[in-house]
Formats: C-alpha cells, structure tokens, sequence
C-alpha cells in the first residue's frame, strides 16, 4: 500500500510507515458471502422450453434420429415376415395357461412342444440371416452409437445460437467416439454394479451419472472426469433430478403404451412406432439437457468461488 502523506510503498501488513511515521490504514476485509441456494428449473418450465426448443428445431433433430435408424429399418423390412412369425410363436406361448390339476390327480405331460417352439423359431430365424443382415445389424449399433453422439451435439451448439446441419452434426461426432464410448462402458458397469448391491446403490448411480454423456460433448471432458462431472452437478439435487427423470420417462411409457395397438398394422405399424421412437427420444434428449443446463447455472457461481 502506499502511504497518503509521502506517498512511499510499503508492504500491504506495514502499519506505520518508516518514511514519515504516518499511521497507515490497514483496508477492511469483509467475509465472503454466501450464495443464496438456487432452485432446479421447475417441471412447467421445464417442459415449455423442452418444447420449444423442439418445435423450432424438429426438422435436424428428427433427421439426426432417422438416419441413426436407418440400417434398423431397412432390416425390420427385410425380415418383417420372419419376425412376425416369431413373435407369434413367442406371443402364444406366454398366452397358454397351465393345466388345472384336480387333487389327486398326476401331473399332466410337460407341454415340451409348445416351450421349445417359441426357441426354435428363433433359431430359425437367425440361422436364416445371410451377410447382407449381419451387415445391417452392425451398422445399426455404429448408426445409433454415432446418432447419440449428434443428436446432443446438435442442441449443444444450437442452444449457443451456432449453425448445424446433419451431416456436420455426425461429422462433429466422430472426435468424442472414444471418451463417449469408455464413459458409457464406465457409468454401465457402475449402475449394474450398484443394481446387484440391493438396487437401490444402482438406482443412485444411475442418476449420478445420468449427465455423463452430456458432459463428455457439451464440455469436452474426458470419461472419467465426465462421470465425476455429472455427480458433482447432481450433488445436492439428487431428488429433483429423480423426479423430473422420472416423470420424463413415465410420459414416454405412457406415449409407447398408448400408440402400441399401431405395430398390428402390417408393415406400418412398426415404421409408425419407429416414426414416435425418433420423436420422444430427441425430445427426451432434450429434456434431460433442459436439466443438465440447469444444474450447470446452479453450480457455476459456487465453483467459481471455490476456484478463486
């Protein structure tokens, strides 16, 4: 600090200063405040913006998710009739009720037959694919693994107001593949490790790292760091984030429950159920990045501080 009346240096602890013997002032410093704790968006809002933001970005979002679909759907034609006919057989077996034994009476024979079919025609059904639905079946995952990554890619930079279009949404993807990919194998192994401790440890975890993946594009982070990333926003808001995913996904079920009598229709009726798996899972997407934003919000004024 420097002295008022001879307007030397000195240290910033000095009291007196040895120039002139003036009485230095020592600058008052006030605690830190403390940041009021802030509220998780509420779930009108919540909802409002998720549709919103879909409403005006429909076109890429559903594009994105078609063509993750694609190799999907060009095998679900291909073997419509194979797949009918074994879900039928399965379908059949489920609806086949035991025998009533009367007291007294020896057990009837094991319906053999009717058990193994359901298997057999599965067996049939697979021995039957030739390489052009091996084919298909392996881009499928790659298709669906890549469309994850787009499909979040796409909200991240439309939400900064930047332009997007499909094909640059996939090509964009193609740098975070491997850190998406270990953090999905990561938080996999975390909740299915957590499920076979009682449940409920899984149930925790699953929420934990339930923005995982979001981290890993929105903010570039590494697998590890991601997961540490997704539980420290979660910390404190496990409940609220509970909640809104719950009751996110029980609207999807809803949805699925109520359209289901639509896969009945011959060849339409799975195009149509793929038509509204396409829809809620970029509007389910979005959802839970209203969320992550959110928490982001809530956290950064606290994680600034610490940092300073």
């Amino acid at each position: 600090m420097y002295c008022p009346n001879c307007g030397k240096e000195n240290a910033d602890d000095t009291r007196v200063c040895p120039a002139c013997d003036t009485e230095l002032v020592q600058p008052e410093t006030s605690p830190p405040k403390k940041l009021p704790r802030r509220r998780l968006i509420n779930i009108p809002t919540l909802f409002s913006e998720t549709w919103k933001f879909f409403k005006n970005n429909y076109l890429i979002l559903i594009g994105i998710q078609a063509i993750a679909m694609l190799p999907n759907l060009i095998f679900d034609l291909k073997n419509h009739a194979k797949t009918t006919k074994m879900m039928e057989s399965i379908e059949k077996l489920s609806a086949t009720s035991p025998p009533k034994i009367e007291a007294g009476e020896s057990l009837p024979p094991f319906p053999t037959d009717d058990l193994i079919a359901p298997f057999s025609e599965m067996g049939k059904f697979y021995e039957s694919l030739g390489p052009l639905d091996i084919f298909l079946i392996i881009a499928g995952f790659i298709f669906v693994f890549l469309g994850a990554i787009a499909l979040i890619r796409a909200i991240v930079l439309i939400d900064e107001s930047q332009e997007i279009d499909i094909l640059g949404a996939y090509t964009g993807s193609f740098p975070y593949v491997l850190t998406y990919l270990f953090a999905s194998i990561l938080s996999f192994l975390a909740t299915i490790g957590g499920l076979f401790l009682f449940i409920i440890p899984g149930v925790i975890f699953s929420i934990w790292f339930l923005f995982t993946s979001y981290a890993v594009v929105a903010e570039n982070k590494g697998a590890v760091a991601s997961l540490k990333r997704s539980k420290r926003l979660v910390d404190g808001f496990w409940g609220p984030v509970w909640g809104r995913f719950l009751l996110g996904y029980l609207i999807i079920a809803i949805i699925g429950l109520l359209t289901g009598p639509l896969a009945t229709f011959p060849y339409f009726g799975f195009i149509i159920q793929r038509i509204i798996s396409i829809t809620t899972g970029a509007f389910m997407t979005i959802y839970l990045y209203q969320i992550f934003k959110s928490l982001k919000a809530i956290k950064q004024p606290t994680e600034d501080t610490s940092t300073k």
